[in-house]
Protein backbone atom coordinates (compact mmCIF):
# COMPACT_ATOMS: atom_id res chain seq x y z
CA UNK A 1 0.00 0.00 0.00
CA UNK A 2 1.16 3.47 -1.03
CA UNK A 3 1.94 5.70 1.84
CA UNK A 4 -1.34 7.23 2.79
CA UNK A 5 0.19 10.27 4.24
CA UNK A 6 2.02 11.76 1.52
CA UNK A 7 -1.47 12.96 -0.95
CA UNK A 8 -2.63 14.65 2.79
CA UNK A 9 0.58 16.42 3.44
CA UNK A 10 1.94 17.72 0.27
CA UNK A 11 -1.99 19.20 0.43
CA UNK A 12 -1.03 21.03 3.16
CA UNK A 13 2.42 22.72 3.22
CA UNK A 14 1.22 25.75 0.70
CA UNK A 15 -1.03 26.07 2.94
CA UNK A 16 1.45 26.20 6.24
CA UNK A 17 3.43 28.06 3.61
CA UNK A 18 0.98 30.95 2.46
CA UNK A 19 0.71 31.60 6.58
CA UNK A 20 4.61 32.43 6.32
CA UNK A 21 6.45 35.71 6.11
CA UNK A 22 8.86 34.94 3.63
CA UNK A 23 10.74 38.11 3.24
CA UNK A 24 13.89 38.02 4.96
CA UNK A 25 13.86 42.42 5.10
CA UNK A 26 10.35 42.24 7.00
CA UNK A 27 10.90 43.06 11.00
CA UNK A 28 8.31 39.90 10.97
CA UNK A 29 10.43 37.47 8.87
CA UNK A 30 9.49 33.72 10.21
CA UNK A 31 6.16 34.56 11.12
CA UNK A 32 3.51 32.07 11.06
CA UNK A 33 0.15 34.43 11.63
CA UNK A 34 -0.77 36.09 9.36
CA UNK A 35 -3.45 38.24 10.96
CA UNK A 36 -0.32 39.89 12.24
CA UNK A 37 2.32 40.45 9.89
CA UNK A 38 0.16 40.88 6.70
CA UNK A 39 -3.65 41.24 7.85
CA UNK A 40 -2.46 43.82 10.61
CA UNK A 41 -5.87 42.98 12.32
CA UNK A 42 -3.61 41.12 15.30
CA UNK A 43 -1.35 43.08 17.58
CA UNK A 44 1.18 40.77 18.78
CA UNK A 45 2.08 37.28 16.42
CA UNK A 46 0.72 33.90 18.30
CA UNK A 47 3.29 31.50 20.05
CA UNK A 48 1.29 28.31 18.88
CA UNK A 49 1.57 29.00 15.42
CA UNK A 50 5.39 28.88 15.20
CA UNK A 51 4.92 25.11 15.31
CA UNK A 52 5.05 25.28 11.83
CA UNK A 53 8.14 25.45 12.09
CA UNK A 54 8.03 21.44 12.99
CA UNK A 55 6.07 20.25 9.71
CA UNK A 56 8.60 22.08 7.39
CA UNK A 57 11.56 20.75 9.16
CA UNK A 58 9.97 17.45 8.90
CA UNK A 59 9.13 17.40 4.82
CA UNK A 60 12.65 19.02 4.67
CA UNK A 61 14.84 15.85 6.30
CA UNK A 62 12.37 12.70 5.25
CA UNK A 63 12.62 11.64 1.98
CA UNK A 64 9.26 10.31 0.18
CA UNK A 65 7.54 10.54 -3.44
CA UNK A 66 6.34 13.77 -4.85
CA UNK A 67 8.32 15.87 -2.11
CA UNK A 68 9.78 18.73 -3.29
CA UNK A 69 10.56 20.32 -0.31
CA UNK A 70 13.17 17.36 0.92
CA UNK A 71 16.69 19.04 1.53
CA UNK A 72 15.67 22.36 -0.17
CA UNK A 73 17.54 24.92 0.71
CA UNK A 74 14.31 27.83 0.93
CA UNK A 75 12.42 25.42 3.02
CA UNK A 76 15.63 25.02 5.63
CA UNK A 77 16.20 29.22 5.90
CA UNK A 78 12.77 29.65 6.26
CA UNK A 79 12.47 26.73 9.10
CA UNK A 80 15.32 28.46 11.06
CA UNK A 81 13.18 31.90 10.23
CA UNK A 82 10.41 30.87 12.06
CA UNK A 83 12.49 29.46 15.04
CA UNK A 84 14.07 32.46 15.49
CA UNK A 85 10.71 34.42 15.32
CA UNK A 86 10.00 32.12 18.10
CA UNK A 87 13.03 33.30 20.18
CA UNK A 88 11.87 36.39 19.49
CA UNK A 89 8.95 36.76 20.87
CA UNK A 90 9.63 34.69 24.02
CA UNK A 91 8.55 36.45 26.93
CA UNK A 92 11.28 37.17 29.55
CA UNK A 93 9.94 34.14 31.86
CA UNK A 94 9.97 31.33 28.92
CA UNK A 95 6.59 31.64 28.10
CA UNK A 96 4.98 32.78 24.62
CA UNK A 97 1.38 34.20 24.47
CA UNK A 98 -1.43 32.81 22.25
CA UNK A 99 -4.87 34.91 22.01
CA UNK A 100 -3.39 38.19 23.99
CA UNK A 101 -0.29 40.51 24.17
CA UNK A 102 1.14 39.36 27.43
CA UNK A 103 -1.06 36.56 28.67
CA UNK A 104 1.86 33.79 28.49
CA UNK A 105 -0.60 30.86 27.78
CA UNK A 106 1.02 27.62 29.38
CA UNK A 107 -0.61 25.38 26.10
CA UNK A 108 0.70 27.74 24.05
CA UNK A 109 4.20 27.76 25.43
CA UNK A 110 4.49 23.93 25.79
CA UNK A 111 3.55 23.18 22.32
CA UNK A 112 5.62 25.48 21.09
CA UNK A 113 8.72 24.27 23.00
CA UNK A 114 8.10 20.79 21.53
CA UNK A 115 8.05 21.86 17.86
CA UNK A 116 10.83 24.18 17.95
CA UNK A 117 13.33 21.63 20.25
CA UNK A 118 12.30 18.77 17.64
CA UNK A 119 13.05 21.29 14.58
CA UNK A 120 16.24 22.06 16.47
CA UNK A 121 16.79 18.51 16.37
CA UNK A 122 15.59 17.80 12.69
CA UNK A 123 17.47 20.55 11.59
CA UNK A 124 20.74 19.50 13.45
CA UNK A 125 21.49 23.25 14.51
CA UNK A 126 23.94 24.62 16.87
CA UNK A 127 23.41 27.43 18.20
CA UNK A 128 23.83 28.95 22.28
CA UNK A 129 21.09 31.18 22.11
CA UNK A 130 18.73 29.39 21.09
CA UNK A 131 19.70 26.17 23.34
CA UNK A 132 19.53 28.96 26.16
CA UNK A 133 15.89 30.32 25.12
CA UNK A 134 15.04 26.28 24.81
CA UNK A 135 15.88 26.29 28.51
CA UNK A 136 14.32 29.07 29.87
CA UNK A 137 10.86 27.77 28.57
CA UNK A 138 11.67 24.06 29.69
CA UNK A 139 11.92 25.51 33.17
CA UNK A 140 8.92 27.31 33.10
CA UNK A 141 7.24 24.52 31.78
CA UNK A 142 8.38 22.24 34.83
CA UNK A 143 7.21 24.78 37.12
CA UNK A 144 3.77 24.56 35.89
CA UNK A 145 2.41 21.03 36.24
CA UNK A 146 -0.93 20.75 34.46
CA UNK A 147 -3.70 18.21 35.23
CA UNK A 148 -6.74 19.96 34.31
CA UNK A 149 -6.21 19.64 30.31
CA UNK A 150 -3.51 16.83 30.57
CA UNK A 151 -2.54 16.87 27.16
CA UNK A 152 -0.57 20.10 27.37
CA UNK A 153 0.85 18.35 30.17
CA UNK A 154 2.12 15.60 27.96
CA UNK A 155 3.69 18.05 25.44
CA UNK A 156 4.92 19.87 28.28
CA UNK A 157 6.69 16.66 29.32
CA UNK A 158 8.40 15.73 25.59
CA UNK A 159 9.39 19.75 25.35
CA UNK A 160 11.03 19.02 28.78
CA UNK A 161 12.85 15.62 27.36
CA UNK A 162 14.18 17.37 24.39
CA UNK A 163 15.76 20.12 26.47
CA UNK A 164 17.58 17.11 28.15
CA UNK A 165 18.84 15.36 25.15
CA UNK A 166 19.92 18.79 24.31
CA UNK A 167 21.86 19.70 27.42
CA UNK A 168 22.07 16.86 29.09
CA UNK A 169 20.84 18.65 32.17
CA UNK A 170 19.67 16.24 34.92
CA UNK A 171 17.48 18.31 35.98
CA UNK A 172 15.21 17.97 32.75
CA UNK A 173 15.03 13.99 33.20
CA UNK A 174 14.35 14.46 36.87
CA UNK A 175 11.35 16.85 35.93
CA UNK A 176 10.49 14.15 33.53
CA UNK A 177 10.77 11.10 35.92
CA UNK A 178 8.81 12.89 38.17
CA UNK A 179 5.95 13.90 35.92
CA UNK A 180 5.70 10.63 34.30
CA UNK A 181 4.76 9.25 37.47
CA UNK A 182 2.45 11.83 38.01
CA UNK A 183 0.98 10.72 34.71
CA UNK A 184 0.69 7.18 36.14
CA UNK A 185 -1.47 8.24 39.57
CA UNK A 186 -4.05 10.12 37.61
CA UNK A 187 -4.75 8.04 34.49
CA UNK A 188 -8.35 6.53 35.17
CA UNK A 189 -8.52 3.07 35.12
CA UNK A 190 -10.35 3.59 31.99
CA UNK A 191 -7.61 4.97 30.47
CA UNK A 192 -8.21 8.27 30.10
CA UNK A 193 -6.71 11.53 31.00
CA UNK A 194 -8.82 14.69 32.50
CA UNK A 195 -9.63 16.89 29.89
CA UNK A 196 -11.96 19.32 31.48
CA UNK A 197 -12.49 16.97 34.65
CA UNK A 198 -13.93 14.51 31.60
CA UNK A 199 -12.72 12.35 28.75
CA UNK A 200 -12.16 13.69 25.58
CA UNK A 201 -11.77 11.49 22.78
CA UNK A 202 -10.03 14.19 20.26
CA UNK A 203 -7.65 15.66 22.96
CA UNK A 204 -6.55 11.74 24.17
CA UNK A 205 -5.34 11.88 20.59
CA UNK A 206 -2.94 14.46 21.45
CA UNK A 207 -1.70 13.01 24.54
CA UNK A 208 -1.09 9.93 23.14
CA UNK A 209 0.55 11.53 20.17
CA UNK A 210 3.03 12.96 22.60
CA UNK A 211 3.58 9.82 24.69
CA UNK A 212 4.28 7.83 21.62
CA UNK A 213 6.89 10.56 20.65
CA UNK A 214 8.41 10.22 24.19
CA UNK A 215 7.85 6.49 24.15
CA UNK A 216 9.88 6.07 20.48
CA UNK A 217 12.44 8.19 22.08
CA UNK A 218 12.99 6.46 25.36
CA UNK A 219 11.77 2.76 24.74
CA UNK A 220 10.38 2.96 28.45
CA UNK A 221 8.22 -0.24 29.21
CA UNK A 222 6.07 2.14 31.71
CA UNK A 223 5.54 4.85 28.83
CA UNK A 224 3.74 1.79 26.54
CA UNK A 225 1.34 0.75 29.23
CA UNK A 226 0.60 4.23 29.46
CA UNK A 227 0.00 4.48 25.90
CA UNK A 228 -1.89 0.88 25.45
CA UNK A 229 -3.89 1.72 28.22
CA UNK A 230 -5.70 5.31 26.05
CA UNK A 231 -5.21 3.51 23.05
CA UNK A 232 -8.02 0.69 24.66
CA UNK A 233 -9.91 3.60 25.63
CA UNK A 234 -10.25 5.45 22.68
CA UNK A 235 -10.74 2.46 20.47
CA UNK A 236 -14.27 2.12 21.84
CA UNK A 237 -14.91 5.66 20.11
CA UNK A 238 -13.92 4.83 16.72
CA UNK A 239 -17.67 4.93 14.82
CA UNK A 240 -18.49 2.38 11.66
CA UNK A 241 -18.14 5.20 9.50
CA UNK A 242 -14.38 5.99 10.29
CA UNK A 243 -15.00 9.00 12.53
CA UNK A 244 -13.91 9.61 16.06
CA UNK A 245 -15.23 11.14 19.20
CA UNK A 246 -18.38 13.63 19.79
CA UNK A 247 -20.15 15.98 21.92
CA UNK A 248 -20.45 12.87 24.23
CA UNK A 249 -16.92 13.53 25.31
CA UNK A 250 -15.50 16.52 27.51
CA UNK A 251 -15.02 18.81 24.78
CA UNK A 252 -16.72 17.99 22.14
CA UNK A 253 -13.77 17.09 19.69
CA UNK A 254 -14.05 15.11 16.68
CA UNK A 255 -10.79 15.26 15.28
CA UNK A 256 -7.59 12.57 15.67
CA UNK A 257 -3.86 12.92 15.44
CA UNK A 258 -2.53 10.53 13.86
CA UNK A 259 1.62 10.38 14.93
CA UNK A 260 1.00 8.26 17.85
CA UNK A 261 -0.96 5.53 16.56
CA UNK A 262 1.45 4.86 13.95
CA UNK A 263 4.09 4.89 16.55
CA UNK A 264 2.53 2.15 18.11
CA UNK A 265 1.00 0.32 15.19
CA UNK A 266 4.47 -1.56 15.15
CA UNK A 267 3.62 -3.46 18.57
CA UNK A 268 -0.09 -2.73 19.35
CA UNK A 269 -2.71 -4.55 16.95
CA UNK A 270 -5.54 -2.29 18.28
CA UNK A 271 -3.69 0.96 17.14
CA UNK A 272 -3.08 -0.32 13.87
CA UNK A 273 -6.80 -1.03 13.69
CA UNK A 274 -7.96 2.44 14.86
CA UNK A 275 -5.77 4.46 12.32
CA UNK A 276 -6.17 2.00 9.82
CA UNK A 277 -9.96 2.92 9.42
CA UNK A 278 -9.40 6.04 10.72
CA UNK A 279 -7.07 6.68 7.34
CA UNK A 280 -9.76 5.17 5.19
CA UNK A 281 -12.31 7.74 6.19
CA UNK A 282 -10.65 10.75 5.74
CA UNK A 283 -8.94 9.84 2.85
CA UNK A 284 -12.77 9.01 1.10
CA UNK A 285 -12.82 10.44 -2.66
CA UNK A 286 -13.25 14.49 -2.20
CA UNK A 287 -12.50 14.84 1.36
CA UNK A 288 -8.97 15.01 2.13
CA UNK A 289 -9.19 16.34 5.99
CA UNK A 290 -9.73 19.65 4.52
CA UNK A 291 -12.09 20.79 6.90
CA UNK A 292 -8.82 21.32 9.59
CA UNK A 293 -8.45 25.28 9.59
CA UNK A 294 -4.92 26.80 8.75
CA UNK A 295 -4.68 27.35 12.60
CA UNK A 296 -4.51 23.73 13.77
CA UNK A 297 -2.98 22.66 10.48
CA UNK A 298 -0.47 24.76 11.94
CA UNK A 299 -0.67 23.90 15.92
CA UNK A 300 -0.57 20.25 16.52
CA UNK A 301 -2.43 18.89 13.17
CA UNK A 302 0.27 19.62 10.78
CA UNK A 303 2.93 18.39 12.77
CA UNK A 304 1.44 15.08 13.52
CA UNK A 305 0.46 14.09 9.93
CA UNK A 306 4.08 15.02 8.62
CA UNK A 307 5.52 12.68 11.33
CA UNK A 308 2.96 9.72 10.75
CA UNK A 309 4.33 9.92 6.94
CA UNK A 310 7.65 9.20 8.41
CA UNK A 311 6.74 6.34 10.29
CA UNK A 312 4.12 5.10 8.41
CA UNK A 313 4.14 1.30 8.53
CA UNK A 314 2.51 -0.98 6.09
CA UNK A 315 2.30 -4.23 7.40
CA UNK A 316 -0.31 -3.76 10.28
CA UNK A 317 -2.06 -6.50 12.18
CA UNK A 318 -5.79 -5.64 11.83
CA UNK A 319 -8.08 -7.06 14.45
CA UNK A 320 -11.98 -6.32 14.86
CA UNK A 321 -12.71 -2.69 16.93
CA UNK A 322 -15.39 -2.29 19.55
CA UNK A 323 -17.95 -1.61 17.07
CA UNK A 324 -17.45 -4.58 15.35
CA UNK A 325 -18.53 -6.57 18.33
CA UNK A 326 -22.24 -6.56 19.81
CA UNK A 327 -22.58 -5.94 23.50
CA UNK A 328 -23.08 -3.14 25.55
CA UNK A 329 -20.23 -0.99 27.45
CA UNK A 330 -20.19 0.80 30.56
CA UNK A 331 -17.44 3.12 31.16
CA UNK A 332 -18.44 4.35 34.34
CA UNK A 333 -15.48 7.06 35.59
CA UNK A 334 -15.61 8.88 31.95
CA UNK A 335 -19.60 8.75 32.17
CA UNK A 336 -20.24 7.10 28.50
CA UNK A 337 -22.59 4.01 28.28
CA UNK A 338 -22.39 2.59 24.68
CA UNK A 339 -25.46 0.22 23.10
CA UNK A 340 -23.68 -2.13 20.56
CA UNK A 341 -26.83 -3.90 18.53
CA UNK A 342 -26.99 -5.81 15.68
CA UNK A 343 -28.97 -2.88 14.26
CA UNK A 344 -27.35 0.39 15.89
CA UNK A 345 -24.23 1.70 17.73
CA UNK A 346 -25.45 4.42 20.05
CA UNK A 347 -23.13 6.21 22.51
CA UNK A 348 -24.56 8.50 25.52
CA UNK A 349 -23.22 10.64 27.76
CA UNK A 350 -24.91 10.42 31.19
CA UNK A 351 -22.44 13.11 32.51
CA UNK A 352 -23.68 15.27 29.95
CA UNK A 353 -27.90 15.42 29.94
CA UNK A 354 -27.97 11.94 27.99
CA UNK A 355 -26.37 13.96 24.66
CA UNK A 356 -25.69 11.08 22.11
CA UNK A 357 -24.81 9.88 18.75
CA UNK A 358 -26.57 7.32 17.05
CA UNK A 359 -25.43 5.11 13.71
CA UNK A 360 -27.39 2.46 12.32
CA UNK A 361 -24.69 0.35 10.00
CA UNK A 362 -21.99 2.47 9.09
CA UNK A 363 -23.92 5.76 8.49
CA UNK A 364 -24.63 8.30 11.03
CA UNK A 365 -28.34 8.59 12.04
CA UNK A 366 -28.79 11.04 14.91
CA UNK A 367 -26.13 13.46 16.93
CA UNK A 368 -28.07 14.99 19.25
CA UNK A 369 -26.66 17.52 22.22
CA UNK A 370 -30.10 17.91 24.53
CA UNK A 371 -31.76 21.46 24.83
CA UNK A 372 -31.24 25.18 25.29
CA UNK A 373 -33.30 27.18 26.94
CA UNK A 374 -33.43 31.01 25.52
CA UNK A 375 -34.80 33.32 28.05
CA UNK A 376 -34.07 36.94 26.47
CA UNK A 377 -30.80 36.90 26.07
CA UNK A 378 -29.75 34.11 28.41
CA UNK A 379 -29.16 30.66 27.20
CA UNK A 380 -29.13 27.55 29.14
CA UNK A 381 -27.92 24.52 28.33
CA UNK A 382 -28.45 20.82 29.20
CA UNK A 383 -24.86 19.44 27.36
CA UNK A 384 -22.48 20.86 30.72
CA UNK A 385 -21.33 18.01 32.38
CA UNK A 386 -22.67 17.34 36.16
CA UNK A 387 -21.13 18.14 39.26
CA UNK A 388 -22.19 13.93 40.15
CA UNK A 389 -24.37 12.13 37.79
CA UNK A 390 -27.55 11.07 38.32
CA UNK A 391 -28.50 8.20 36.37
CA UNK A 392 -29.73 4.58 35.96
CA UNK A 393 -29.60 1.56 33.37
CA UNK A 394 -31.97 -1.11 34.00
CA UNK A 395 -32.38 -3.63 31.37
CA UNK A 396 -33.62 -1.58 27.93
CA UNK A 397 -33.98 1.67 29.95
CA UNK A 398 -31.43 4.22 30.51
CA UNK A 399 -32.91 7.35 32.52
CA UNK A 400 -30.82 10.58 32.99
CA UNK A 401 -31.60 13.56 35.05
CA UNK A 402 -29.65 16.55 34.73
CA UNK A 403 -29.82 20.42 35.58
CA UNK A 404 -29.35 23.49 32.93
CA UNK A 405 -26.37 25.43 33.22
CA UNK A 406 -26.28 29.33 32.61
CA UNK A 407 -24.03 29.86 29.15
CA UNK A 408 -24.36 32.39 27.06
CA UNK A 409 -22.84 32.96 23.51
CA UNK A 410 -19.62 34.52 24.09
CA UNK A 411 -19.42 37.47 21.43
CA UNK A 412 -15.99 39.84 21.21
CA UNK A 413 -17.39 43.40 21.04
CA UNK A 414 -14.40 46.50 21.34
CA UNK A 415 -15.00 47.30 25.26
CA UNK A 416 -14.77 43.28 26.08
CA UNK A 417 -11.96 43.02 24.15
CA UNK A 418 -9.81 46.07 25.57
CA UNK A 419 -11.18 45.04 29.35
CA UNK A 420 -9.59 41.73 28.32
CA UNK A 421 -5.67 43.14 27.16
CA UNK A 422 -5.83 44.98 29.93
CA UNK A 423 -5.95 42.44 32.58
CA UNK A 424 -3.38 40.49 30.57
CA UNK A 425 -1.23 43.28 30.31
CA UNK A 426 -1.60 44.16 34.19
CA UNK A 427 -2.00 40.42 35.40
CA UNK A 428 0.15 38.69 32.64
CA UNK A 429 0.46 35.10 32.70
CA UNK A 430 -2.76 34.68 35.02
CA UNK A 431 -5.45 35.31 32.37
CA UNK A 432 -5.47 31.81 31.12
CA UNK A 433 -6.62 30.75 34.86
CA UNK A 434 -8.76 33.84 34.98
CA UNK A 435 -10.25 32.70 31.62
CA UNK A 436 -10.03 28.69 32.74
CA UNK A 437 -12.68 29.48 35.60
CA UNK A 438 -14.99 32.30 34.11
CA UNK A 439 -15.59 30.03 30.78
CA UNK A 440 -14.77 26.45 31.50
CA UNK A 441 -15.02 25.45 35.38
CA UNK A 442 -17.92 27.43 35.96
CA UNK A 443 -20.99 26.39 34.95
CA UNK A 444 -23.91 28.44 36.97
CA UNK A 445 -26.98 25.47 37.39
CA UNK A 446 -29.92 26.84 37.28
CA UNK A 447 -33.52 25.53 38.00
CA UNK A 448 -34.59 24.11 35.10
CA UNK A 449 -34.03 20.65 34.52
CA UNK A 450 -34.02 17.73 32.17
CA UNK A 451 -35.15 14.02 32.54
CA UNK A 452 -34.38 11.84 29.70
CA UNK A 453 -35.41 8.47 29.41
CA UNK A 454 -33.61 5.87 26.16
CA UNK A 455 -35.89 2.53 25.79
CA UNK A 456 -34.15 0.78 24.07
CA UNK A 457 -35.29 -2.19 21.59
CA UNK A 458 -34.09 -4.58 18.80
CA UNK A 459 -35.30 -2.09 15.96
CA UNK A 460 -36.37 1.10 17.36
CA UNK A 461 -35.74 3.15 19.84
CA UNK A 462 -37.78 5.74 22.42
CA UNK A 463 -36.39 8.97 23.88
CA UNK A 464 -38.80 10.74 26.30
CA UNK A 465 -37.42 13.75 27.35
CA UNK A 466 -39.11 16.10 30.35
CA UNK A 467 -38.40 19.63 30.56
CA UNK A 468 -39.41 21.81 33.35
CA UNK A 469 -39.13 25.49 33.92
CA UNK A 470 -40.01 28.02 36.85
CA UNK A 471 -40.80 31.08 34.15
CA UNK A 472 -41.38 31.09 30.25
CA UNK A 473 -39.01 30.41 27.57
CA UNK A 474 -38.23 29.05 24.63
CA UNK A 475 -37.17 25.60 24.49
CA UNK A 476 -34.55 24.53 21.19
CA UNK A 477 -33.60 21.15 20.44
CA UNK A 478 -30.03 20.75 19.81
CA UNK A 479 -27.77 19.07 17.39
CA UNK A 480 -23.89 18.83 17.50
CA UNK A 481 -23.32 22.36 17.22
CA UNK A 482 -22.21 23.57 20.99
CA UNK A 483 -22.01 26.62 22.71
CA UNK A 484 -18.76 25.29 24.55
CA UNK A 485 -15.66 27.59 23.30
CA UNK A 486 -13.47 25.18 22.14
CA UNK A 487 -11.35 25.76 19.60
CA UNK A 488 -10.97 22.88 17.52
CA UNK A 489 -14.41 21.16 18.31
CA UNK A 490 -16.41 22.25 15.49
CA UNK A 491 -14.43 21.24 12.30
CA UNK A 492 -17.11 19.94 8.91
CA UNK A 493 -17.47 16.23 8.98
CA UNK A 494 -19.32 14.68 5.91
CA UNK A 495 -21.51 12.41 7.76
CA UNK A 496 -23.22 15.63 9.26
CA UNK A 497 -25.02 15.36 6.01
CA UNK A 498 -26.50 12.27 6.73
CA UNK A 499 -27.77 13.52 10.30
CA UNK A 500 -31.96 12.83 10.39
CA UNK A 501 -32.19 14.97 13.67
CA UNK A 502 -35.08 17.08 13.83
CA UNK A 503 -34.95 20.76 14.15
CA UNK A 504 -37.26 21.53 17.31
CA UNK A 505 -38.38 24.67 19.06
CA UNK A 506 -41.36 25.43 21.24
CA UNK A 507 -42.63 28.31 23.78
CA UNK A 508 -43.33 26.73 26.91
CA UNK A 509 -44.58 28.01 30.27
CA UNK A 510 -43.71 25.16 32.66
CA UNK A 511 -43.02 22.08 31.54
CA UNK A 512 -42.76 19.97 28.13
CA UNK A 513 -42.52 16.43 27.16
CA UNK A 514 -40.86 15.81 24.10
CA UNK A 515 -41.21 12.19 22.49
CA UNK A 516 -38.38 10.97 19.86
CA UNK A 517 -39.34 7.57 17.88
CA UNK A 518 -36.46 7.16 15.84
CA UNK A 519 -37.46 3.04 13.42
CA UNK A 520 -34.23 1.20 12.59
CA UNK A 521 -35.84 -0.47 10.21
CA UNK A 522 -36.54 2.65 7.80
CA UNK A 523 -34.59 4.54 9.38
CA UNK A 524 -37.06 7.08 9.88
CA UNK A 525 -37.16 9.68 12.86
CA UNK A 526 -40.34 11.26 14.50
CA UNK A 527 -40.52 13.75 17.27
CA UNK A 528 -44.05 14.80 19.20
CA UNK A 529 -44.16 17.04 21.97
CA UNK A 530 -46.86 18.17 24.29
CA UNK A 531 -46.78 20.92 27.03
Amino acid sequence: MANPYIPIVLSIIPKILSNLDRDPQSPTYGSFDRSHWLLKIRPFSSGTLQQGCLTLSLVYSHDFEGNVYYQNDYIKRWAVASIKFWQKILNKNGTVDEYFKREGSLPSTAFAACAVSEAYKLLKLDDASLLESLSVSADYLSRRPEEFAVNQETAAIFAIYNLYLLTRKDKFLDTVNRRIENLKRIQSQEGFFSEHAGADIGYSTVSLNYLALLYELTKRADIRQICERLVDFISHFVHPDGTLGGAYGSRNTEYFLPAGFEILSRENAVASSIIDKLLKNILRESYLNLAIDDRYLLHFMGPSFAKALSVYYPDKKIISLPYEKKSDTLLEKAGIYIVNRKKYLLIISLKKGGCYKLYAGSKLLMNDLGYKIIRGNRAYCSEFENDSEDYKISGAKVGIKKNFSKRNYLVMGPLYSSLVHLYAFIFRDSLWYFFRMLFIKKHKRSGYSLSRTFILKEDKIVIEDAVCVDSPAQLVKCNNQSIKVIAPSKFFQLSELEDKFVPFSKFIKESCRVKTEIDLNDLSVKTYAEG
